[in-house]
């Protein structure tokens, strides 16, 4: 029986030595995956983010401007529209 404990010991060491490494491997490549996920996300967000600027700084050439003011609200006037940034646009 010695030879039989000895060679399960061997063998339970074996097998969770094996899990624990592919537990190992496999949060690394989780967490690499997630640093990748992240830096690109960085990219996107900062182009969004140049988007909105000029945006902004466009509109703020004219903010004194008093031709650019409309003169009263009229709510079927969509033209606002086609000054806002288009951020939901895939590569």
């Amino acid at each position: 029986m010695g030879i039989l404990n000895k060679a399960a010991d061997l063998a339970q060491k074996g097998t969770v030595l094996g899990l624990m490494s592919l537990f190992g491997f496999q949060v690394y490549q989780i967490g690499v995956n997630v640093i990748e996920k992240q830096a690109q996300n960085r990219g996107d967000h900062a182009e969004f983010i140049a988007k909105i600027s000029e945006k902004v700084d466009e509109a703020s050439k004219y903010k004194d401007s008093i031709d650019k003011i409309p003169d009263r609200y009229d709510p079927d006037d969509d033209s606002y529209l086609k000054n806002v940034p288009k951020l939901n646009t895939k590569r």
